[in-house]
């Protein structure tokens, strides 16, 4: 018996692996897709969504906005929102022009230069726009909380180009953010969604007592005032010191830039104005700090657009008393702040 030799079984085929592999990656890709477009249209209409929107400072004051409208519209940090009252600017108007003009508070808390872009673009996109918006600046937002982060779920779709122009050469991350913001509700308000399965309940719907104002209340004694004050400005100091190397960030001009071009797009008056605070913050007012670079910086930007810079720092008639401490009027200090303003500022740009 002879042993034959064993035929060696064929050689297979090679196979293009990669080409296999990539039908099940692109089906989970699409299917996570699908699921996500699906979680999004159910999220918009949702009970949730409604309920976070009146609870954010920027989608709870557009939807009394929508309805209210304003000649008279100003945006800024909590200075603004609560230096500014509405129906004391209406009032004063109304005596120093003769005719009847409405007003809104867009005033935000913690508000940024990034959060005025998307309450300037609704002012601008309005039926009919305001007359004269203001915008309000404060030091400390020039060299910190630049950050899209702040306004999420305030990003409308029709805002992205804005935010995306001011940040794409210095803040790539923004830039791309403000994309997924704008056409995602449940991206935008991821935050407060997070939140609120966190905390296992549904946040507060916000309340506005006159046109998006809210009062800090009567005077409260000096000393009281003096010591929150002085604890305010320690914290703006450490925001501004350059000595620990800060410094202004580039994208804060850029988005108040953003936000005067496209109101003055819309055939709106700008204004762009120096936020009061009382005197115990002044001692940064030095080299140290990046106070002069942030007139400078403001200075400049208001140029190139054309627009006024009014710097109400310390305004005529408001001393430290007028304040609940560094940053916020009291509501007689608001009364003066507001009839200074209207007279001053706004009566000549209505006329």
């Amino acid at each position: 018996m002879t042993n034959e030799p064993k035929e060696s079984p064929p050689e297979s085929e090679p196979t293009n692996s990669g080409a296999g592999d990539a039908v099940p990656f692109l089906v989970s890709v699409l299917s996570m897709i699908a699921v996500l477009v699906t979680v999004e249209l159910f999220y918009r209409d949702s009970a949730v969504a409604q309920r976070l929107r009146k609870a954010n400072y920027v989608t709870a004051k557009r939807a009394d906005y929508e309805t209210l409208g304003g000649d008279v519209v100003w945006t800024g940090d909590s200075r603004m929102y609560h230096g500014l009252n509405p129906q004391v600017m209406q009032e004063s108007l109304q005596v120093a022009t003769g005719s009847t003009y409405t007003a809104f508070d867009f005033g935000l808390p913690s508000g940024t230069t990034a959060m005025f872009v998307a309450t300037a673009h609704e002012a601008a996109i309005h039926k009919p726009p305001p007359r004269v918006f203001i915008l309000g600046v404060t030091p400390a937002l020039f060299s910190c909380c630049d950050g899209i982060d702040r306004v999420q779920s305030g990003v409308r779709w029709s805002a992205v180009p804005l935010f995306a122009r001011a940040s794409w050469y210095t803040n790539v991350e923004d830039a791309g953010a403000s994309v997924f913001y704008g056409a995602s509700h449940l991206m935008g308000t991821r935050a407060e969604l997070s939140a609120a399965v966190h905390d296992l309940a549904m946040p507060a719907p916000l309340s506005f007592q006159s046109r998006g104002y809210v009062s800090m209340g009567g005077r409260v004694p000096a000393g009281v005032q003096e010591q929150r004050a002085k604890g305010r400005a320690a914290a703006y100091a450490e925001l501004m010191d350059k000595s620990k190397g800060i410094e202004l960030r580039p994208t804060a001009g850029r988005y108040l830039g953003a936000a005067i071009a496209d109101l003055k797009r819309h055939g709106v008056k700008v204004v762009v104005m120096g936020t009061p605070q009382a005197r115990q913050l002044d001692w940064y007012h030095d080299e140290k700090h990046t106070y002069f670079e942030y007139i400078e910086e403001v200075k400049r930007i208001t140029a190139a657009y054309g627009v006024p810079f009014v710097d109400m720092n310390h305004p005529p008639g408001i001393e430290s008393g007028d304040f609940t401490d560094g940053d916020h009027l009291s509501e007689p200090g608001t009364t003066l702040f507001t009839k200074y303003v209207a007279t001053e500022v706004v009566a000549p740009l209505l006329k």
